[in-house]
């Protein structure tokens, strides 16, 4: 399998929540410290501190910032405000451990603030920790149901694999926001996960006509959205079988003297959807000129090298996927179909307990499809027998303790 469709949005028009400015309101919201809080004979007064990160916020210097709140949260780690200023801080920074740390500190602190919870889930879903995320989420809106957590929300399920769920949280922004954008590419990008390709389509179309209308956004965020835009309906209508609708739109992206990444990944990968393997392969070796430390790359190479029957290159490229970024589980998966394909069951199975380990049950469910696409060409591979079972039962056993 090729990585997922649906890898966890995130917000390009309300990029981040938090900002200097979100920070530095934190910090004039801090009110005269008690006589407990107080610094002690060798202790920097918290008010110098905090005029310190306050000035320094002001200056652009965000991670000097954080470096005096850090230090602040060390000498009075009682002060719940002090916790949600290095919280916003390091958001703004995009240190989501540190702002994970914070958050969390922050709730235990004060359990009645739907604010601190809600970054805490922020934290967790931008580190992966997406359990941690829901359950953080979850107590942020039984404080405050009318908390505009909706797109985080959405993405918390759909990271989640609970795709049913972070529709509807999207699309409870969208009754909000019609031409919320964000809801929009969101729900494009889940129909696409589940090939729901006409769906999917015209989620895209929807979401190119807002950013038409769409006011205040830099120009090089507006290309990018566009080129999402553009790779989306692509790959759209590759899957309905509209494959030269989809080289006519994508061709404008790609005869340009320097085309993007997001191009040639979408090149490659509708050179996958017509076989046209080889072709495939070499844009790949021009993606590997522009970025040798994707491990995404590498790991949808390794699958196209497999699908051409390269079984040795695929193992390659796939380990080294895998050594740039161990928590790809769906190459772990690739791995073990490679392993089945070649009649090891010790290696294979080897493979696919480290990938179940890590994965919902829609991916293990995808990767014993693969197994029975496999099993067509080779009906009487044992490997490719017990994959299959190990990875159906593994599907039930997963789904039933609630993924």
């Amino acid at each position: 399998m090729k990585i997922s469709n649906y890898s966890g949005i995130v917000l390009l028009i309300a990029s981040s929540l938090a900002t200097p400015i979100m920070a530095q309101s934190v910090l004039t919201g801090i009110p005269t410290i008690n006589k407990a809080q107080s610094a002690g004979p060798s202790m920097t007064p918290l008010p110098q501190l905090l005029q310190e990160a306050g000035e320094d916020l002001k200056a652009g210097k965000t991670q000097d910032a954080e470096t005096v709140l850090q230090k602040a949260a060390i000498l009075y780690p009682d002060n719940f405000q002090v916790a949600m200023a290095l919280t916003t801080t390091a958001m703004a920074l995009d240190h989501y451990q540190i702002m994970a740390d914070s958050a969390s500190k922050a709730v235990t602190l004060n359990e009645n603030s739907p604010q601190a919870y809600y970054f805490l889930a922020y934290a967790q879903n931008r580190l992966k920790n997406y359990s941690e995320a829901q359950v953080a989420i979850s107590h942020s809106l039984a404080i405050m149901p009318e908390l505009p957590s909706d797109l985080l929300s959405g993405d918390i399920y759909g990271s989640l694999e609970q795709y049913h769920n972070a529709i509807n949280a999207y699309q409870n922004a969208i009754g909000q926001d019609p031409d919320n954008l964000d809801a929009h590419l969101s729900i494009a990008s889940i129909y696409a996960q589940l090939n729901d390709n006409q769906d999917s389509l015209e989620e895209y179309k929807a979401s190119d006509l807002i950013l038409g209308q769409t006011q205040g956004i830099t120009p090089e965020v507006k290309t990018e959205l566009e080129h999402q835009i553009v790779s989306g309906e692509a790959i759209a209508y590759a899957n309905l079988g509209r494959t030269s609708t989809a080289n006519k739109l994508l061709n404008p992206l790609i005869d340009v003297k320097k085309p993007s990444k997001n191009s040639l990944s979408t090149l490659a990968n509708l050179y996958d959807i017509e076989h046209r393997y080889p072709e495939a392969i070499k844009v790949y070796q021009q993606l590997e000129q522009i970025d040798p430390n994707d491990a995404v790359m590498w790991g949808n190479l390794g699958w196209v090298e497999y699908e051409d029957g390269n079984y040795a290159d695929a193992l390659k490229y796939s380990e080294k996927a895998l050594s740039i970024d161990k928590t790809l589980s769906y190459v772990q998966f690739n791995i073990g179909l490679i392993r089945a394909v070649q009649g090891s069951s010790y290696l294979s199975a080897t493979a696919y307990k480290s990938a179940v380990k890590e994965s919902y049950p829609f991916d293990i469910q995808s990767g014993a499809n693969d197994v029975m696409h496999a099993l067509k060409s080779q009906p009487n591979n044992q490997a490719l027998k017990n994959s299959l079972k190990y990875l159906e039962d593994a599907v039930i056993s997963k789904s039933e303790n609630g993924g």
